[in-house]
């Protein structure tokens, strides 16, 4: 899924262009269209050609004739115990922390580049696309080397 987000990057530039070409509101009609019309396909290939897990079909057979309300009422007791659990909210804590680090790298990147360093607005859709291409290289062509190697790196590479 990643990998989709990652290629979906090099397409913003053609957005950018259309809407040089056209205005934004008939441009992100189409978008909303495009959009729609993937995830319809998505959702077709899903049911079409992926079928559920064993424990998933036990689940699902377990509280068949259960209600949604009434399965949400089961987490009552489990939602203390994570709330209460100090290695889940120092796990939270973190994740919470990177989240608004990336937030704010992402939110204000561009004034950055912009202002401090001095480039031109218009170079500034080839920073993400960079950035994609960077992290395309590493999934396709160096993670699964690692992974398949006999010896684990050090963790701190």
């Amino acid at each position: 899924m990643n990998i989709g987000g990652l290629i979906a990057i090099f397409f913003a530039p053609i957005s950018g262009l259309l809407i040089n070409s056209f205005t934004v509101v008939p441009v992100v009609r189409v978008l909303y269209f495009v959009f729609a019309l993937n995830m319809l396909i998505k959702v077709i290939v899903t049911f079409r050609y992926c079928e559920e897990t064993r424990q998933g079909k036990i689940r699902m057979a377990e509280t068949k004739d259960n209600s949604v309300l009434k399965m949400l009422f089961e987490y009552k007791n489990l939602i203390p115990k994570v709330l209460m659990n100090k290695d889940i909210m120092k796990v939270l804590t973190v994740s919470v922390i990177l989240h608004i680090a990336n937030l704010v790298s992402t939110s204000f990147f561009s004034l950055y580049v912009t202002q401090r360093l001095g480039i031109e607005n218009r170079y500034l859709a080839f920073f993400p696309i960079l950035n994609a291409a960077v992290m395309l290289i590493f999934m396709i062509g160096i993670q699964h080397r690692q992974h398949s190697s006999q010896r684990n790196p050090p963790s701190w590479l």
